[in-house]
């Protein structure tokens, strides 16, 4: 635009054409554009060998009012059937198995409003939800009425694990069970298996508690016999703290390898695992895997498996250096500290507006905190602690279950007690609670104090 350009012509580097957003923001002299299109990228590769064989290309644009609806379908050979690369990853920081099983949720097909055009291509839980809503009301109009934790155990033992692909191509080992759970569900199978499974996944723990061996339950309930193999099926193994992965996966036995069913027993089998080898603990290493097994009357079942080189308990959360005072109109996603002894000008107490410029507690938390205090401090000459002051609890904490990374607080000088702390210099002391801490014990949270800020009012 900077050389004067009136249209634009977008072409993606991957097959298909990508959705794109003009930022007003950035594009300032977007008013001087004619026209904006996207083309698909053998379209865009052509103009361009065109362009370099020192050819012109004329184009008509057709606008919006005019044009005739085509549909396009390319086949994604990158990462089609893969885990989507904005899902959530698990497990829980109790370490149970999330997420659990997955369900089709990646540019997804489906009607839409009328006044928007009928259909619609997105992308999300709000279509694998409904997916996952229907299988199970499959399996309910199939197997009549069962429990929450049947439905959990049929879904989670008929999905089909996938190959793990990092964004741009699949590799030749298993997606991680804390990335992609059980797999994608299966609803046919989950319908009409007859043989089941329970639990719907093994946790071993991390390090601290981790469990010798566990148990999972094989059932037959068919009128016929049959003989089941179970074998193992490593995924790879992901440092949490991270973005690199590692290939060694974790070595799983089951006794006895294979066995026998009559009709409609149950079968107890005890699972061992041994964690990889040469993992950093500091790491904070899942690995992963799943058993799989195979019946003579058709069952093709899987069982997840989980566990963790570390802990989760003694790892620091919230270094001496993670809490810092921002500006609350910095909306970048790590906003940057600003200098020490800033003085902030409030409005009157009470009419402070998110427009306003207020001081911002910034925490960045290594992994979840179940719970954060902070509280203020007087800055000056030396910091007071909150027990010699029963008003310097901030309104809004404790703050409970808090994700990892960058959290912003901003601050109008409300407290607590339904009172605004008087003009003056403060600081912020905020206390992390260790994960399965004792909240009771001063050893369990991690502490780290701001510099000194200055607030007064109008």
């Amino acid at each position: 635009m900077a050389k004067g350009a009136r249209y634009l012509i977008f072409f993606n580097d991957i097959p298909g054409i990508f959705d794109f957003v003009l930022d007003f923001d950035i594009l300032t002299d977007v008013a001087a554009l004619a026209a904006v299109s996207a083309i698909d990228d053998e379209t865009g590769e052509t103009f361009i060998k065109a362009l370099k064989d020192g050819k012109k290309l004329k184009l008509k644009m057709i606008g919006p009012e005019k044009y005739d609806l085509r549909v396009r379908s390319t086949n994604n050979t990158n990462t089609g059937g893969a885990v989507s690369n904005f899902s959530s990853w698990g497990p829980t920081f109790e370490m149970d198995t999330k997420p659990q099983c997955g369900a089709i949720g990646g540019h997804v097909l489906s009607t839409y409003l009328r006044a928007s055009g009928k259909y619609s291509l997105n992308s999300g839980t709000s279509m694998a939800c409904p997916q996952a809503a229907g299988i199970i009301a499959l399996i309910r109009q199939v197997r009549g009425a069962i429990t929450p934790q049947e439905i959990q155990d049929l879904l989670s033992s008929n999905a089909n694990p996938q190959l793990f692909n990092d964004g741009t191509k699949f590799y030749d080992y298993l997606a991680p069970v804390p990335q992609q759970g059980a797999g994608l569900l299966q609803a046919y199978d989950a319908a009409y298996s007859t043989a089941l499974l329970s639990p719907s996944g093994l946790s071993f723990n991390y390090t601290d508690h981790f469990a010798n061996s566990l148990n999972f339950t094989l059932r037959n309930t068919d009128k016929e016999p049959a003989t089941y193999n179970i074998m193992h099926r490593p995924a790879i193994t992901m440092p949490s703290l991270t973005r690199l992965f590692t290939q060694p996966p974790a070595l799983n036995s089951a006794r006895p390898a294979s066995l026998c069913k009559v009709a409609r027993p149950r079968r107890l089998i005890k699972v061992s695992a041994t964690p990889p080898e040469g993992l950093d603990a500091k790491r904070l290493a899942l690995w992963s895997g799943y058993i799989a097994i195979n019946g003579t009357d058709g069952a093709s079942l899987s069982l997840p498996y989980q566990g963790l080189t570390g802990s989760l308990h003694e790892h620091i959360l919230l270094g001496s250096n993670d809490t810092w005072i921002s500006n609350s109109t910095d909306f970048n996603d790590i906003p940057s500290p600003i200098p020490p002894n800033t003085t902030f000008l409030l409005p009157k107490p009470g009419n402070a507006g998110p427009e306003d410029l207020m001081p911002q507690l910034s925490v960045k938390l290594a992994l979840g905190c179940p719970m954060i205090r902070a509280d203020i401090v007087y800055g000056l000459p030396q910091p007071r602690s909150q027990e010699q002051d029963p008003d310097a609890r901030i309104l809004g904490f404790p703050a409970l279950w808090n994700p990892r990374g960058h959290i912003g607080f901003p601050w109008d000088g409300l407290l607590d007690s339904g009172r605004y702390a008087p003009a003056g210099t403060y600081k912020f002391v905020v206390r992390a609670l260790r994960i399965n801490g004792d909240a009771k014990k001063k050893e369990e949270w991690d502490v780290s104090t701001t510099s000194a800020f200055s607030i007064q009012y109008l």
